[in-house]
């Protein structure tokens, strides 16, 4: 039973704004039949109780309840067990196992979990592959949280246009999070926290490497893309890939190229970008 001080006592200023967050992609990428105001109670600190949430919108109550114990868990690996020496494998498996008896819809995360346990804790003999799976579940959270505001309020869109959006959706947010890698390098270096990017260079891998990836998303959403029927939600979909083809040309893919190539200068337009 989690009572509502623990979750007030937890990282809530982060589980509100992912909370917050999932509720406004899912609106505007999968259509979801939820009113936009609702993201405005989820504000830190609350203007209102987490009582009074429960009480007069449950179904997002789930969704912070859900979060609450995607970050309780992910906090225990990662700021106890995983800096501990050795690692202490065997407990880190029973919080994954622990974590997945909880509900059923977090089968995905638990996933992720495990796959992060077999990174730390297994000598990678193919390190492309690896990171190729950690990139392709990686923003399973999002995923989750949406997939209950679509189960819970439903969607305006046709069901050949929610399942093409969803699609597309999984899709960007995995390029948005391989995209959040590359301007976070130093930043997550600092706190020591996973980048695609950093463990890339660790492991002698060039920045090619990322191009094919993040083409092939590009191309995945295009394709999706074609296959809305909705005119209008067909046009969101795609200047949000004329949007972010634009910044990754020009802002992403410099800042990739120098940060293996000439660190010197990759700062240099990192520092630019963060004036704007």
């Amino acid at each position: 039973m989690v009572t509502h001080k623990k979750i007030e006592q937890s990282n809530l200023p982060k589980i509100l704004k992912t909370v917050r967050g999932s509720i406004k992609k899912a609106i505007f990428y999968l259509g979801a039949d939820i009113p936009y105001n609702i993201t405005t109670l989820l504000i830190s600190p609350l203007d209102i109780s987490l009582s009074d949430i429960k009480r007069q919108h449950p179904a997002v109550y789930n969704l912070i309840l859900m979060d609450y114990w995607i970050r309780k868990t992910d906090d225990l690996l990662d700021e106890i067990l995983y800096r501990r020496s050795p690692l202490p494998v065997m407990n880190i498996r029973k919080e994954i196992d622990k974590f997945t008896k909880i509900s059923p819809d977090f089968k995905e995360v638990a996933e992720l979990f495990s796959l992060e346990l077999e990174f730390n804790s297994v000598k990678i003999v193919d390190i492309k592959s690896m990171l190729s799976r950690i990139i392709e579940i990686r923003p399973c959270d999002y995923f989750l949280l949406t997939d209950q505001i679509i189960k819970f309020f439903g969607s305006k869109l046709s069901k050949n246009d929610l399942n093409n959006s969803q699609l597309f959706f999984r899709e960007f947010q995995k390029l948005r999070d391989l995209l959040d890698d590359i301007m976070s390098t130093e930043e997550d270096n600092i706190k020591n926290s996973y980048n695609n990017v950093l463990v890339a260079e660790k492991y002698g891998l060039s920045y090619q490497f990322f191009y094919g990836i993040i083409s092939d998303k590009f191309k995945r959403m295009e394709d999706f893309t074609k296959l809305i029927q909705s005119k209008k939600h067909k046009r969101l979909l795609k200047s949000t890939i004329i949007f972010w083809k634009k910044q990754y040309i020009i802002l992403f893919k410099p800042l990739l190229i120098k940060y293996f190539t000439d660190k010197n200068r990759y700062k240099e337009i990192y520092f630019m970008f963060k004036q704007v």
